[in-house]
């Protein structure tokens, strides 16, 4: 354990190293340009990208309260799943990331929803907004010849393609395929579920359109950081926001991907907007994005301290008309 913190702490510290270098490099590179910046802020559009980035984290907790329902039969209400869902936006900047799995197995226990189903749901639902994602930035950088030669580029956008198609037309193969990995990787005893494949298509479409409200997010914060309008950098703007934080999410020793996800959104942007907005915009997402992570975060923490207070309530019931 002790070597395994170690080396994580290590590998943190040469990658923050790493994003330092990059961008110190890039900075005295453009400096000239740099130096003449003058923010024209115009704050209704940096309301109306904070206003997508919650709505894009509310349909993917719709998508997981239909994932849950399909799985168990149990149907939560949209406030349990809010709590139950976005406590993430706050966990995710700690180490491990899985926190709110482990929160979500015990509160749900009590609604005799198993540990196994609401593990396999998340993974579910994870992979979904990352290959969903991956195939939109991927489909940008193939099609537009940015950042990677499209020999490259094509193969990698493909098998993205593939590993969505299946996991969306798969229905409960793909799910007990998913399981079946799992088990044999990690040697766990995890039960597969069954979900009806029309009820799944949904969900991963609830999931699409969660991305894409993410995704154009950047678009209108960077309208609001200056940038002119131009429906035309709607796609490279939504590509880079999409990309870098499903690349910044692997990057499992940053909290919250940090400087990992500005990095890629910046070599993503530097071919299409100028360079100023490159190095303003990713700082800018990051702030709108994280005070988003902050407010649902917060009031996930306020529901699942009621739900928790209602559901000892309820044991404390139970446990008293036994003893009568």
């Amino acid at each position: 354990m002790k070597v395994t913190s170690t080396l994580r702490t290590i590998g943190l510290l040469v990658l923050l190293i790493g994003v330092y270098w990059f961008f110190a490099g890039e900075i005295q590179r453009h400096w000239n340009e740099l130096s003449r910046v003058h923010l024209d802020i115009q704050w209704q559009y940096i309301v109306a990208g904070a206003l997508l980035v919650i709505a894009a984290y509310l349909v993917a907790t719709l998508a997981w309260q239909d994932a849950i329902w399909l799985a168990s039969n149990k149907k939560l209400t949209f406030v349990e799943s809010i709590g139950l869902v976005n406590i993430s936006q706050l966990t995710k900047y700690l180490p491990g990331k899985v926190w709110s799995y482990a929160i979500q197995m015990h509160l749900l226990a009590s609604h005799t929803i198993s540990k196994t189903c609401v593990l396999s749901i998340n993974i579910t639902m994870l992979l979904s907004l990352i290959t969903s994602a991956a195939v939109i930035g991927l489909g940008y950088i193939t099609f537009a010849s940015a950042l990677l030669p499209r020999e490259v580029a094509l193969p990698i956008f493909t098998a993205s393609l593939v590993c969505y198609a299946l996991l969306v037309f798969g229905g409960s193969w793909s799910i007990s395929l998913l399981v079946r990995l799992i088990n044999t990787v990690f040697r766990k005893n995890l039960e597969a579920v069954n979900v009806p494949l029309r009820g799944m298509i949904f969900v991963h479409g609830l999931n699409l359109v969660s991305n894409l409200c993410f995704g154009v997010a950047g678009y209108f914060i960077a309208v609001g950081i200056g940038i002119p309008q131009g429906l035309s950098l709607v796609a490279p703007i939504t590509a880079a926001s999409l990309l870098s934080d499903t690349i910044g999410f692997f990057a499992f020793v940053v909290p919250g991907g940090l400087g990992v996800r500005e990095g890629v959104m910046y070599a993503m942007l530097k071919s299409a907007v100028d360079i100023q907005t490159c190095f303003i915009l990713p700082v800018a997402f990051r702030l709108v994005t994280m005070m988003c992570d902050l407010l649902l975060g917060g009031l996930a923490m306020v529901l699942l301290h009621r739900f928790a207070k209602n559901e000892n309530g309820s044991v404390s019931s139970r446990k008293e008309q036994g003893h009568t």
